[in-house]
């Protein structure tokens, strides 16, 4: 999967924050080439989902960017899970990691502070129904097998499709 696909599946959200982190990673690490930091921005875009979705992370605009961690838990949780994620990629000292991370976490601040934050589960299984959709050929059995899931899983993500195609074509008798 390239870069683009994998940004593209990215809810808005996290596509907006991975494109910030890509700007940002770009001032940090400029010997780096474009399509490694993309490839870290996005990185950081779907660690941040995976750890701290379902949440809303504060603004705190009276918080310097270094304290972030100590004065929230979700920022603390995004600096224990960007730093070794920075650090494999970038190879610079300690406290320069510190500085960047602090960075990112303001970058983060700006963009998902005060906001839900999707859950990337949530987009993985809606281009997964979406896929299954367009596989579908009145045999759900054989589209599971060939997405490597349950028969029962398949059914799930197809019947709001299955029902909406049905409720197309047959109409309804009595207005709801």
């Amino acid at each position: 999967m390239t870069q683009a696909q994998r940004a593209e599946e990215l809810p808005e959200l996290l596509g907006l924050l991975a494109f910030e982190l890509r700007r940002e990673l770009e001032a940090l690490l400029p010997d780096r080439g474009a399509e490694r930091l993309d490839a870290l921005a996005i990185d950081l875009a779907q660690a941040a989902s995976d750890r701290i979705g379902g949440q809303r992370p504060p603004i705190a605009p009276h918080v310097a960017a270094a304290d972030l961690p100590a004065a929230d838990a979700a920022y603390a949780v995004l600096a224990d899970v960007w730093c070794p994620q920075l650090a494999s990629v970038a190879g610079m000292p300690t406290e320069w990691l510190r500085v960047a991370v602090s960075r990112l976490l303001d970058i983060a601040r700006g963009v998902l502070g005060g906001q839900y934050i999707p859950k990337w589960r949530a987009a993985r299984t809606a281009a997964l129904a979406e896929s299954l959709w367009e596989r579908f050929r009145g045999d759900i059995r054989a589209v599971a097998i060939e997405h490597n899931i349950s028969g029962t899983r398949a059914r799930q993500l197809l019947a709001a499709r299955l029902a909406a195609e049905r409720d197309k074509r047959q109409g309804k008798l009595f207005d709801d």
